[in-house]
């Protein structure tokens, strides 16, 4: 019978509900950004669905879209779950501890990941539905992620919280880029970092970092003092 769970430190807090990322958290990194970003004609430095979104000829707009929407569908024909995924799912489940995704991400690959997930653990039901709130790009108002949308989310995930509340030191933000850690820490929440040979330099920023998903089990099961935290926001700092 699942059972509520608490960390083995009795002064650690109770974590209720994590929130995902999904392209190289839930999954393994499958989209070739540097060839999106060539495909779609997107400047260096220039945050690729942002400009996408702000391009204002028509056409330009729809060649710009069917352009990156064209390398997400070939990076999702090999994509791979996140070795320690459904040990960690799992876990979640057994132990009441709710789960959401928040990601840039389009439906279609949400889609697509829970198909994976259920082809490879021959599920007969979705497992989409053992996760309380899912969020994509088409629900993220001008493609931009702000501690608001994690405090929103976090309310579902959690309806004992306050959505209103300025810290809720109750959840865990899990990543692996800067904006996403960025606005997960000033929602109030323990941002864990994935780590990747790509992320290095993101590390000071999240106040956990992790090599693989079976740490976060580890991390659950000891627990940690959320208070202790600094919620890092300054992006200077890398």
């Amino acid at each position: 019978m699942p059972h509520v769970y608490h960390p083995h430190n009795a002064g650690a807090t109770r974590i209720r509900g994590i929130i995902f990322d999904m392209d190289g958290t839930l999954t393994v990194p499958c989209i070739d950004f540097k060839k999106m970003r060539e495909r779609a004609k997107i400047p260096q430095g220039q945050d690729i669905l942002k400009y996408a979104h702000s391009i204002q000829n028509a056409d330009e707009k729809k060649r710009c879209w069917q352009a990156i929407e064209e390398v997400e569908a070939e990076g999702r024909v090999g994509m791979k779950l996140q070795p320690g995924l459904i040990k960690l799912l799992n876990y979640l489940d057994a132990h009441h501890i709710k789960k959401s995704i928040v990601t840039r991400n389009s439906a279609s690959a949400i889609v697509h990941m829970f198909e994976v997930l259920r082809d490879q653990e021959k599920l007969n039901v979705c497992p989409s539905k053992s996760f309380t709130q899912l969020l994509d790009r088409g629900d993220i108002q001008n493609l931009i992620l702000d501690s608001e949308i994690i405090k929103q989310t976090f309310s579902h995930t959690n309806p004992t919280l306050n959505p209103h509340c300025t810290s809720v030191k109750s959840g865990t933000c899990l990543q692996k880029s800067i904006d996403d850690i960025l606005c997960g820490g000033a929602a109030g929440n323990v941002t864990c970092l994935i780590n990747n040979e790509h992320n290095g330099d993101l590390s000071p920023l999240a106040h956990l970092n992790v090599h693989s998903l079976e740490q976060i089990i580890t991390q659950l099961e000891e627990g940690w003092s959320i208070d202790s935290y600094h919620q890092h926001s300054d992006p200077s700092k890398l």
